[in-house]
């Protein structure tokens, strides 16, 4: 376990994940107290649940999505349009 100035901090080097090497993660103070081995075990456990750019990914599908459905809809509209100027004229 490292000290900073203001914050206790846990490195943990065994992240267990394809992108990731260690993480450095801020204790807090009310909890600094605790003992090493519990907050490493934290530590571990919410780096687990941790996924990396989920964000991205989300907004990748929902961009992805967006378009699709533009192109559907923009076909349609363009079908009814064209049936409707072929109807009348």
């Amino acid at each position: 376990m490292l000290r900073g100035i203001n914050h206790q901090i846990i490195e943990v080097v065994e992240s267990d994940h394809p992108y990731f090497e260690r993480a450095l993660l801020f204790v807090r103070s009310a909890v600094a107290s605790s003992e090493t081995a519990l907050l490493e075990t934290e530590g571990r456990a919410y780096l687990k649940k941790a996924q990396a750019f989920s964000e991205l990914r989300q907004a990748r599908a929902m961009r992805w999505f967006k378009r699709c459905a533009l192109v559907l809809f923009g076909g349609v509209g363009g079908m009814v349009l064209t049936l409707c100027l072929t109807e009348f004229l």
